[in-house]
């Protein structure tokens, strides 16, 4: 491993190198180790500058890209195969990594939020409108809108047109 300096454009630099190869690299299993070898720093140094420049931990950024590979391929694609094409071993594994990101199963993804119930509101927030949606499982979406945008409803809508939606509160 190389000594290097430090100064932000190198730290900013590294990341974006990790950035880049766990993107080439999605579907693998990638340890820190491997991504740490990568870039030629030691993996303490890679987690704790990329987790201060990223504000993730590069596992979890991983974690980030291979939901959005399940997500693409969900409509066509097992679960199994999905999550052996991924690196994540088994399907309860995409199963709960879905969960946690999407607040929703597999099967209700796949079913474009059959059988859930979605609730929403707008508020206003220091940095400016917001808008949240969220099932029993957690938040499914958090945007920012414009002050007169209902726009969030339509893509809600679109995206999940078998789910039950309404305004916090709602019965």
């Amino acid at each position: 491993m190389q000594h290097v300096q430090e100064t932000g454009t190198h730290r900013y630099r590294l990341v974006e190198r990790c950035l880049w190869y766990l993107d080439r690299h999605k579907t693998e299993r990638v340890t820190l180790k491997d991504l740490a070898e990568h870039v030629g720093v030691s993996e303490y140094h890679l987690h704790r500058v990329f987790t201060e420049c990223a504000g993730i931990t590069p596992d979890r950024f991983l974690r980030y890209l291979k939901k959005e590979v399940l997500l693409s391929r969900l409509a066509d694609t097992r679960l199994l195969d999905l999550a052996l094409d991924t690196g994540l071993g088994s399907s309860s594994r995409a199963h709960d990594l879905l969960v946690s990101y999407e607040a929703m199963s597999p099967g209700e993804l796949r079913n474009r939020g059959e059988g859930v119930r979605i609730a929403y509101a707008f508020g206003d927030t220091p940095f400016g409108r917001s808008f949240i949606a969220s099932t029993e499982r957690g938040i499914l979406s958090l945007r920012f809108v414009d002050a007169d945008d209902d726009g969030a409803l339509d893509h809600l809508a679109e995206e999940f047109p078998r789910a039950a939606r309404g305004s916090i509160g709602y019965e």
